[in-house]
């Protein structure tokens, strides 16, 4: 399902390039590609940008869409370039963005559709525990309702003890049977008790 919705995207980002004359018209590329990603050069390898077939870049520098050039000869992504080189240095041989350049490199790696890109950062942090935070929040019915509740009593405590903060103890039970993966394992041992 997730490759099926990127390819989608892929066809949707696409139709801004415009499309080779005809079916026989290919543009041909050469084997060194210059790049200017919004004001900011790159040189890379073609078979680089083609290293995964479903992705954007694959499908840009296929030959079957013409690409923009700048006043120089290189060809002209419209996006920002910060990031760009830790996309290529993906591409090349697989090395992950610094921990602080995780987000927005999996904001880039969304746009180019560069699905094991997305995959490989989506298990390292701070988004691993972003989706971790996910799930168990996804637990907790009216979760937002209750926060709101939570921070509203805990002003009243601070308030009436003129305090800058107040501790609140919480407890969260559930009554229900499991319903996510995370939550099987505790569930079994639960019944083995």
């Amino acid at each position: 399902m997730i490759k099926k919705y990127r390819k989608r995207k892929i066809i949707r980002q696409l139709m801004i390039f415009p499309q080779a004359e005809g079916w026989d018209d290919v543009v041909k590329f050469p084997e060194v590609v210059s790049l200017n990603v919004g004001g900011m050069y790159y040189t890379t390898r073609l078979s680089t940008l083609r290293r995964f077939e479903d992705s954007m870049l694959a499908v840009m520098f296929s030959g079957r869409h013409r690409i923009p050039k700048d006043t120089e000869g290189r060809y002209f992504i419209d996006r920002d370039g910060k990031y760009f080189g830790d996309v290529l240095n993906f591409l090349r041989n697989g090395d992950l963005p610094p921990r602080e350049h995780v987000r927005a490199v999996y904001r880039e790696a969304q746009y180019y559709s560069l699905g094991p890109l997305q995959d490989t950062l989506e298990e390292v942090q701070p988004l691993a525990g972003e989706k971790v935070r996910q799930a168990f929040l996804d637990l907790m019915p009216y979760y937002k309702e209750n926060l709101e509740r939570i921070i509203e009593i805990a002003k009243l405590r601070a308030m009436q003890r003129k305090a800058r903060f107040a501790k609140l103890k919480i407890c969260v039970y559930k009554e229900e049977m499991p319903i996510t993966p995370y939550e099987y394992p505790f569930f079994n041992t639960m019944l083995l008790l």
